[in-house]
């Protein structure tokens, strides 16, 4: 009954951002009295590098304050005025509205009228305000008094429910069918619900989502910055305590350091501080084969026979660190942490365990957040108030936490992997907050699914010097026979007729098949697919603006000039009737959207909307033909007949011309047909509906590729850059992500690496992805790189590094500087792109 009471809120929830109207009640609740009990810290101090809160900063429970503040967003305001100090023991209790206030300095309720005489202050004074926490000050704090305290009711001898305060609760007790008398609801505060449910003049679905994904990138940015877990845990007890490498190592800062165990099975016991609820815990583990972490199993409770499951995590084979759980909402004294190897060896190393918790339930953001320098990439949120901003936040978090507990039940299964997911289309982007939904599809992908039943791995053979030949005079091969995408459709082909195989691979298998390249020499142990995943991204969009392109499966668009150089973009060709060939490219994708390896194609948002099913707007055509969109700008802007005949003359009919260079008819005998000042405005309408759907059977073909490898609900719950991220890796490669990639396996190797990552500074984006294409055989992150020394190592400047494609190894030689390791990396990507197993 409460399942499905949360799913129709949810529903409703939904029908409400997508039509612009105010939110559901229950889902706003606020209640108008809470009781705060304070609870001392003592033991808590800051963090390390905290310089701690100023005298005459306010502290938790130290005073009742004329008002919340300063913010951080006015600091010419006045600091607030202390009215009355408090001396509160352990255990005393504070009266205060529900609706809470955060800013810059930390969380405030204000104190009820009743509660302000009690502590001595004025008659007459209209409110007061109380600082229930401090992020920078630990040593005191409220905590909200259980609600499950207030009597039960009688109706027929029967026991009923208590009074409701809590918004869940209040979501039950309204959405519930049931008979009889409805669970009460405490009293709620009518302002602070209003002001959460109504949205001001201007604000529409696409502020909904400008807002998410501002809330996404802050949530982000303060996971990067997490605390050291003994600030919040007192003692941590773990299943095995070797002698060498203890559980003292996953707190100590240390990132060489670590806890491990040879066993396949193990857990961690963190025994909390009191009142720490945790917002984000975070564990860092080991990504090789041989001690990484499969599955976590967080449990909570007050003890040990008490201990529920609150979250489980099923690691992805690439990924370190691991969210074990967010935004709890109850303080837990215990949490247990199962730990499941994933590993060959199945043994077990943490390296780090890192959380960042408060002492009461806080809303998902404070009103700092909302600074206008902050808000600058997002210039429709910047028109509204800080306060609303706030507001609409912790509505959206709360839907997003009612959809993750209803997720399971509402979307399709794999069996009818063809059901609707289009009454949660509309808030996709909103959901892009869930860490549930990421788990879900993780969950999705790695466990429950049917996988390739092949036990051994296909051995395919490409000859990469006739695809070369090919790419330099395509015309002379029209049906495509040599480049390296039909060379490997039709190998897999014939080895799906042998044997059953259905591509979807385990995230843990990072080679799908095996590959010979003719007159070279390789041992394929996985560098030999990933190079020719990369040989077939080229041929279908090559990165190379001026070469033809050798497949007719995509169209290049030019864009921009970005940096001296033409940007452009791929689309799907409409005149291209190959569909088995489409559907082949989005069983590639899903492989992709599964499994550890990418397929770099350089689509615009026009496409990747499609493919999850978003809906396309004209304003993702800009990309494609930005001529076309100026052109029909200044057609529906044209002032009088005058300034239409000027700029258009009698030269405009009812006809367009299609990214493939054919002209398609808008009307029976269009192209005969004149447009005139007055149709203008029809006539914008229907080219713009003829070149967003001129791909649209290809899109079709992909994506019915792209279902029978990942299920279509899976698909539906990522936004389009969540899936082209996926799929085609990250575009950008900063030092930071290539740092974080790269890791040395030398014995006093710091100056090589030094001289290494100084060399790669120097590189442009463009630089780097030849980089990682001669060092792994693809051209994007994610990825892991190895840097090793030659078992003949010497100081010769003029020796070339050299590379394992399978290992991911780079074998780099002492040079002299910087400046020389710069010279051999770059002579070696450009000239250096056969295989030799020599």
């Amino acid at each position: 009954r409460v399942r499905l009471a949360r799913i129709r809120c949810v529903l409703e929830s939904v029908r409400c951002f997508r039509d612009g109207l105010p939110l559901p009640e229950p889902l706003c609740y606020v209640p108008r009295e809470v009781a705060y009990m304070s609870v001392h810290q003592g033991d808590c101090a800051g963090p390390p590098d905290s310089k701690g809160p100023q005298p005459s900063s306010p502290l938790p429970g130290d005073g009742v304050w004329d008002r919340p503040g300063p913010s951080s967003q006015a600091p010419a305001t006045p600091p607030p005025r202390m009215v009355v100090p408090l001396a509160l023991s352990e255990g005393a209790l504070v009266r205060a509205s529900g609706e809470q206030y955060c800013d810059g300095t930390g969380a405030w309720a204000k104190v009820l009228q009743p509660e302000l005489r009690k502590l001595g202050c004025p008659s007459d004074m209209e409110e007061g305000w109380v600082l229930l926490y401090r992020p920078d000050d630990h040593r005191m704090a409220f905590v909200p008094v259980p609600h499950d305290a207030t009597a039960r009711m009688q109706t027929f001898s029967i026991d009923r429910y208590t009074v409701c305060r809590f918004w869940k609760r209040a979501v039950d007790a309204s959405y519930c069918l049931q008979q009889g008398c409805r669970p009460p609801l405490a009293v709620c505060d009518s302002a602070a619900v209003e002001k959460m449910r109504l949205a001001p003049k201007g604000w529409n679905l696409q502020c909904d989502e400008d807002l998410a994904q501002f809330l996404l990138s802050f949530s982000k940015k303060e996971s990067e910055n997490l605390d050291n877990a003994k600030l919040y845990v007192k003692k941590i007890d773990a299943s095995h305590k070797p002698s060498k490498n203890s559980v003292k190592n996953i707190t100590d800062d240390d990132p060489a350091t670590y806890w491990a165990t040879d066993n396949s099975e193990a857990w961690l016991c963190l025994h909390m501080k009191p009142g720490a609820i945790i917002q984000k815990m975070f564990l860092r583990h080991l990504t090789n084969d041989d001690n990484r972490v499969g599955q976590v199993t967080v449990l909570g409770g007050q003890t040990m026979d008490s201990l529920k499951e609150v979250n489980h995590v099923v690691i992805a084979n690439d990924a370190r660190d691991v969210c074990l759980l967010a935004n709890a909402c109850v303080h837990y004294p215990l949490v247990k942490i199962h730990l499941q190897s994933g590993s060959r060896f199945n043994n077990i190393q943490i390296n780090t365990l890192q959380m960042k918790c408060s002492f009461i339930p806080l809303p998902p953001m404070s009103l700092s957040a909302f600074e206008p320098p902050k808000l600058a990439l997002f210039p429709r949120l910047a028109r509204f108030s800080p306060d609303f901003l706030c507001q609409r936040s912790i509505a959206i978090y709360r839907f997003v936490n009612l959809f993750e507990e209803v997720m399971p039940y509402v979307l399709p299964s794999w069996e009818y992997s063809n059901g609707s997911f289009s009454d949660f289309q509309s808030v996709k982007n909103l959901l892009a907050l869930s860490s549930e939904r990421d788990m879900f599809i993780d969950s999705a992908l790695t466990r429950n699914l049917p996988l390739s039943t092949t036990s051994t791995t296909a051995h395919i053979t490409v000859d990469r010097t006739a695809a070369l030949r090919h790419r330099k005079n395509p015309h002379a091969d029209p049906h495509y026979r040599n480049s390296v995408v039909a060379q490997v459709y039709r190998a897999l082909q014939e080895y799906e007729q042998k044997e059953f195989l259905d591509y979807r691979w385990k995230p843990s298998e990072s080679q799908w098949w095996s590959c010979d390249f003719t007159l070279e020499g390789m041992n394929d142990a996985g560098g030999g697919q990933r190079e020719c995943l990369s040989d077939i991204a080229e041929e279908l969009c090559p990165s190379d603006p001026y070469c033809p392109v050798p497949v007719p499966f995509f169209l290049r668009m030019l864009g921009r000039s970005t940096g001296g150089q033409e940007s452009c973009v791929y689309v799907p060709n409409p005149d291209c009737r190959d569909l088995y060939m489409f559907t082949w490219i989005g069983k590639i994708m899903g492989a992709a959207l599964r499994g550890a390896n990418i397929l770099i194609l350089c689509l615009p948002a026009l496409v990747w909307k499609q493919l999850v099913g978003e809906t396309v707007t004209w304003s993702d055509f800009r990309s494609v033909d930005e001529t076309l969109a100026r052109s029909l700008r200044s057609l529906e802007e044209a002032a009088d007949e005058a300034a239409f005949a000027q700029l258009f003359g009698e030269e405009l009919t009812y006809a367009t011309t299609l990214s493939s260079g054919r002209t398609v008819e808008l009307v029976p005998g269009g192209v005969w047909v004149r447009v005139h000042y007055g149709d203008r405005l029809r006539y914008a309408r229907l080219v713009q509906e003829a070149r967003l759907c001129e791909s649209r059977q290809q899109v079709e073909a992909i994506r019915k590729g792209i279902f029978s490898v990942v299920p279509q609900h899976i698909v539906n719950l990522l936004t389009w850059q969540e899936m082209e991220r996926i799929v085609s890796g990250e575009a950008e490669i900063t030092m930071d992500v290539l740092k974080r990639s790269i890791t040395s396996v030398m014995d006093n190797g710091e100056a090589r690496m030094k001289c290494l990552f100084e060399a790669l500074s120097n590189f442009s984006n463009e630089d780097r992805r030849l980089f990682l294409r001669f060092v792994t055989g693809r051209s994007r992150p994610p990825i892991t790189i190895q840097v090793m020394q030659s078992s003949m190592d010497s100081n010769k400047s003029d020796v070339l590094p050299e590379t394992s494609l399978c290992s991911n190894t780079l074998i780099l030689p002492n040079y002299s500087s910087a400046k020389v390791c710069e010279e051999k990396l770059h002579f070696a990507m450009y000239n250096c792109t056969t295989v030799d197993r020599d």
